[in-house]
């Protein structure tokens, strides 16, 4: 009798050489994956942790860095110590503030622009007002 699905199809011999292969396979891969005792596994733990808090504190050293660069606001260190540090922006308080900091950068380009534009206009101006024949010295003759 023939059943749906797609091992229905094949014979009972082929089904288990399929089956016999298939744990080949994930005997051959388990042999390949070294198991790990404890030990290693507890050292290799403190590598990558020690690797962290070296990346965690060389990331705080640079926000901090840019803060003080974009002027970021002074704050107490503790509750009773009055020394004042930096606020220690996170990464998209810097983009935040190098946004707009492009964006004062341009409009200071555009304000320029209209300046010279303006002198330029009145340059111009100036330059039709001397050129124009005056109405008086017409009625003189």
């Amino acid at each position: 009798m023939w059943k749906t699905g797609s091992l229905a199809l094949i014979s009972t011999a082929q089904r288990s050489e399929y089956a016999e292969a298939s744990w080949k396979a994930l005997a051959a891969i388990n042999k390949q994956m070294k198991q790990k005792t404890r030990e290693e596994l507890i050292a290799e733990n403190s590598e990558f942790r020690s690797a962290n808090v070296k990346w965690a504190e060389a990331d705080d050293g640079r926000r901090l860095e840019f803060s003080k660069i974009l002027n970021a606001p002074l704050e107490k260190k503790g509750a009773y110590d009055y020394n004042y540090q930096p606020t220690v922006y996170s990464w998209s308080q810097i983009f935040a503030e190098v946004g707009k900091l492009l964006t004062r950068e341009d409009n200071l380009l555009l304000r320029e622009k209209v300046e010279k534009l303006s002198f330029a206009v009145d340059q111009i101006q100036l330059a039709l007002i001397d050129d124009e024949p005056h109405d008086h010295e017409h009625r003189e003759h």
